[in-house]
């Protein structure tokens, strides 16, 4: 049977999230995230006019900052044969909330789904049988690194008057929150659907237009192309989450009676695990982030 949200199917026919795990990119414990802060120095050449200075010194300042360790996702996903899908890829969003509140309870899913954030959403290729997906924190379509210089555009290969749409983003060093020295609780949802349901065609001259820049849409759209998802902005946290009766298929009189029902009787669901576990192209965990209140080099990253 196909389960609804609203207008949108939940279920993905064929395609499981077997397991979710989340882990640093240089080892520490499991489903657990560290905080610090650090310093950064950038230049000061974005927002000074150089027009009347010739010289090659560069305006510098030093930021002390909240940072976190590079870390990664691993998505281990099961497609059946069955499956539909004729692009065969599908679409993984991947969403985060506190799973307490300020004191200590757990958080209902109907207030919880309004603290849901997206933490990232990308295309991945699926095969029939297992795949293993590993996605890396700087990867994530919501963030970008620390902002180029005005001269750094100018000289790459991004000089085309796309230097302010390119700073557009969220920070990748403020990409999750501080936590706490404890440690503090968060719940990771992740869902994979069909991308052939999300994807938005451009016109082919738009897309014969050069990309000014690897833009983080789910925060900025793509410079001179359509947003490319066809799904609402936060979904499927968009809409209230309601509990139904499984009602038998079909049109008999016990089916229409139920279906009836459903629509008379909202039940909110408790928790997100209730909420995970009606559709297995959902999946959910509990980690923890903790903040180290120390300064640390600033850490590297791959991008």
């Amino acid at each position: 049977m196909q389960i609804f949200q609203g207008d949108f199917p939940l279920l993905w026919k064929g395609v499981e999230i077997v397991k979710v795990e989340l882990r640093s990119q240089k080892g520490g414990t499991k489903n657990e995230l560290r905080t610090f802060w650090t310093h950064h120095k950038f230049p000061l050449s974005p927002g000074v006019d150089r027009s009347i200075d010739d010289g090659d010194e560069q305006e510098k300042v030093c930021a002390q900052h909240l940072d976190h360790e590079p870390f990664k996702f691993k998505i281990v996903i099961d497609r059946k044969p069955c499956t539909k899908s004729k692009s065969g890829k599908g679409t993984i969003r991947i969403f985060m909330a506190p799973r307490y509140d300020e004191k200590g309870r757990r958080i209902a899913l109907k207030d919880q789904r309004r603290l849901m954030f997206p933490l990232d959403a990308f295309p991945v290729k699926l095969k029939v049988g297992r795949n293993i997906i590993t996605r890396y924190s700087e990867d994530s379509a919501l963030t970008h690194p620390w902002t180029k210089s005005i001269g750094q555009y100018e000289r790459g290969p991004d000089a085309s008057g796309a230097a302010e749409f390119c700073g557009c983003g969220w920070p990748q060093h403020l990409y999750i929150p501080k936590g706490h020295i404890k440690g503090q609780a968060f719940d990771l949802f992740v869902m994979v659907t069909n991308f052939d349901d999300d994807h938005v065609p451009n016109e082919s001259k738009i897309l014969k237009l050069p990309e000014t820049c690897n833009s983080p849409y789910i925060f900025c759209g793509l410079p001179r192309r359509k947003y490319p998802d066809a799904k609402p902005m936060g979904y499927p946290f968009d809409r209230p989450l309601f509990k139904s009766l499984d009602c038998p298929p079909g049109y008999s009189f016990a089916a229409i009676v139920c279906k009836s029902v459903n629509l008379l009787i909202n039940r909110p669901m408790d928790t997100l695990e209730e909420y995970v576990s009606r559709a297995p192209n959902m999946a959910s965990l509990k980690f923890i982030i903790r903040h180290l209140d120390i300064f640390l080099p600033e850490p590297s990253r791959h991008r």
